[in-house]
């Protein structure tokens, strides 16, 4: 892919894609591995801080023709900051529809208070269920074998251009210039049965 820029609109894919990639390797370096992509955040913050510094590199700049793409520089402040809400939009959508949490299992619950241990007397275990057994795998149908019913041939027979006259395949009389052509084709064209074959 060919970048096409001018003056300083080289800085719009350092700030997008750069940034992007520096805010990834500092965050995780920082919070530990994965934490980039749980905090959608931080891609926001990449895309503000982007919007920011092109803001201040072209307000001073006006008329240099400076452009990334054939878009003038001076609009890519207000696509990164589009860039910065879409994404603030799409990942608060998706932490909404988030799965709810388990509730935390016997071993990580904590044991209940105990003042008196000889009062306590053991609780049976509950006998865990055992599971349904699973229902026979169900097998795919079998293909119906059908016969194609016989298609209706088509009466076939000679037609003469010359005379606008069909003979039938068993008439002997026809020319030889005649054409192969079904009897209900010629018949729709206007030709009619040729009097050596009555």
């Amino acid at each position: 892919m060919f970048l096409v820029w001018r003056g300083k609109g080289l800085v719009v894919p350092l700030l997008g894609i750069g940034g992007l990639i520096v805010m990834n390797l500092v965050v995780d370096g920082i919070g530990g591995k994965g934490t980039y992509e749980a905090h959608p955040f931080f891609i926001v913050l990449t895309f503000l801080i982007a919007a920011a510094i092109t803001f201040f590199i072209v307000r001073n700049e006006e008329g240099r023709g400076d452009h990334f793409m054939f878009i003038p520089l001076r609009f890519f402040s207000v696509i990164f900051g589009v860039l910065a809400v879409g994404t603030l939009i799409v990942t608060s959508g998706q932490s909404s529809h988030a799965k709810p949490s388990e509730p935390p299992s016997a071993a990580e619950q904590p044991a209940p208070k105990v003042e008196n241990a000889a009062m306590v007397t053991p609780s049976p275990v509950p006998p865990t269920p055992e599971p349904a057994a699973a229902p026979p795998p169900k097998t795919a149908p079998q293909p119906v074998a059908t016969e194609e019913p016989e298609q209706p041939k088509l009466a076939q027979v000679y037609a003469d251009n010359r005379t606008r006259t069909y003979y039938p395949e068993n008439c002997t009389a026809r020319p030889a210039t005649a054409l192969h052509m079904s009897k209900s084709v010629a018949t729709a064209q206007g030709y009619t049965l040729a009097p050596a074959c009555q």
